[in-house]
């Protein structure tokens, strides 16, 4: 019965442990996920690398069409899924997402007849926003 107790207990030790390394590699996956997605010579720095400012979080959105405008849009909506993911970890509500987030940069590339959008999006953290 002791045995059984111990190998419960090394079990459960290890689980915790695990658990505890991969929320730490989904931090850093979450960070370098944007930067990962770009894959163009032509973007902007702060697409390659998303800045990281104490109290807000970013997001990079990124989306191409054959109209700039709807290139544009599709790349803030991009951002914006990003964002509220990264808020729903960080136990933040939507509400400050749709209220409180920008668009910090972006810019538009036109590719043949096609356009490149690329759209950083920027929101407070909590207690962040009397700033």
């Amino acid at each position: 019965m002791i045995k059984f107790f111990s190998w419960l207990l090394v079990a459960l030790l290890l689980f915790a442990a695990c658990k505890k390394e991969v929320a730490e590699q989904k931090k850093e996956q979450s960070r370098t996920e944007d930067s990962l997605a770009i894959q163009n010579e032509n973007a902007p720095d702060w697409a390659l690398k998303p800045p990281q400012e104490e109290g807000y979080i970013y997001a990079i959105g990124q989306a191409t069409s054959s109209r700039p405008e709807i290139a544009r849009r599709k790349a803030m909506l991009n951002a914006r899924v990003k964002l509220a993911e990264k808020l729903s970890q960080q136990g933040d509500s939507l509400n400050t997402l749709l209220r409180w987030s920008k668009v910090k940069e972006e810019k538009q590339l036109k590719q043949g007849n096609r356009w490149q959008s690329f759209v950083l999006m920027e929101a407070p953290l909590k207690g962040e926003k009397d700033r």
